[in-house]
């Protein structure tokens, strides 16, 4: 993984879900906003809470990283890019879609169950969606406004 510093162009916001380790404290040390959960509510409600957070405190732009080092953070710039770069046809994307397999990452070696799910959600991208995606289960994404403030208004986004 490569050094970048995210902090000299982005605010970084951490969603502690009630870990066991010093997450928050870790957080605060290094000067980032941190909102810790009493309770584990899961993956999808410590998403919804960054969308809240993005949409309440006026962000155009939001970039998801999951903190399981599954994801290399120098591609966030390469979302955020991506995010402002209009297609062919003059429109900016809502999200956009890293992957752990993104050139410059890290060396990532999934376990056989990951790879048998990154094939079945890769297939049903396929049959479904009409597309491919390079990682279909990806925990690294960039959303525009638009895109965060739909998912931020769901009462209990697990359900959705």
């Amino acid at each position: 993984m490569q050094d970048i510093q995210i902090d000299l162009f982005a605010d970084i916001l951490i969603i502690d879900d009630a870990s066991t380790d010093s997450t928050a404290l870790i957080a605060k040390q290094n000067g980032a906003a941190c909102i810790s959960f009493v309770f584990n509510l899961g993956y999808g409600n410590a998403l919804q809470m960054g969308y809240k957070y993005a949409k309440e405190n006026g962000y155009r732009y939001l970039i998801q990283l999951d903190a399981d080092t599954q994801h290399d953070p120098c591609n966030i710039p390469i979302l955020y890019n991506a995010l402002k770069t209009p297609s062919e046809d003059g429109e900016l994307p809502d999200i956009v879609l890293g992957s752990r397999f993104m050139k410059g990452s890290g060396v990532y070696h999934p376990g056989g169950m990951k790879k048998i799910g990154f094939i079945w959600f890769g297939t049903l991208v396929r049959l479904f969606g009409g597309g491919e995606l390079a990682d279909a289960t990806t925990g690294l994404q960039g959303l525009n406004r638009r895109a965060f403030s739909h998912y931020a208004v769901f009462d209990n986004f697990d359900a959705r």
